[in-house]
């Protein structure tokens, strides 16, 4: 269907028909204007160098993408549906390079040479939470090992105190700015809204949230129980 209104729509532009005739703005990116639903860009024909004018509409939901688009001179037109959108691919910058040269070839016009460097963002925060997913997990080992393999140290109740308020204020305070902080800082949206739009991030968060948690009741309950055999022995 969508392929179909996009040759419908191309029949129309090249016959000087309704909607080519609607009033356009210019959007404020180059040479582009948009009006009645489509933008209008100017692009440079990759055959004889010539200038075009490329036709399109694109739109997203969390999980889908689309493209139309359709170039009036050479009659050649394009319709993509993409089953997979989210936030990591848009702060993907390389994701936007590789489908702007897709679809520049498809139109039959050149690709920009000024594109900006391939930054993959939203990989690079999905490899920092693994890391410090690794890193909390073995802090969670390491704790456990030393309440259990290690001879229960002497604990005053001033240092159990001292100690318990730390993990506790530290854990569950990042547990907290990861829960609250974060959808917060991507423009108030829900994490049900984040779950659909970038699950793999979200789970990481929630891992990252969760074994703060851990860590932090670990600490606590092992300074209890060094608190205790120390009370007991001096008792």
């Amino acid at each position: 269907q969508l392929a179909t209104y996009a040759a419908w729509q191309l029949r129309q532009h090249q016959q000087g028909q309704l909607p080519s005739t609607f009033s356009t703005v210019p959007t404020g990116e180059g040479s582009s204007e948009y009006g009645a639903g489509l933008e209008y860009a100017k692009a440079t024909s990759s055959i004889d160098g010539s200038e075009v004018e490329i036709v399109s509409h694109n739109g997203a939901i969390w999980g889908y993408t689309t493209y139309l688009g359709f170039n009036q001179t050479t009659g050649k037109g394009f319709v993509v549906l993409f089953n997979s959108q989210g936030l990591r691919r848009q702060l993907n910058m390389n994701m936007n390079i590789k489908g702007e040269a897709f679809i520049a070839e498809a139109l039959g016009t050149e690709s920009h040479k000024d594109l900006p460097p391939s930054i993959a963002f939203g990989d690079i925060t999905l490899w920092v939470q693994v890391a410090l997913i690794v890193i909390l997990l073995i802090a969670i080992a390491l704790t456990l090992r030393t309440w259990v393999r290690r001879p229960a140290p002497s604990r005053t109740q001033r240092r159990t105190i001292i100690t318990i308020a730390s993990a506790l204020i530290l854990g569950l305070g990042t547990t907290a700015a990861i829960m609250i902080g974060v959808p917060a800082a991507i423009g108030g949206m829900t994490w049900k809204e984040l779950l659909i739009s970038t699950p793999d991030l979200t789970l990481n968060f929630w891992a990252l949230a969760a074994e703060t948690t851990i860590l932090a009741l670990i600490i606590t309950a092992r300074q209890l129980a060094w608190r205790r055999k120390t009370a007991a022995a001096s008792g």
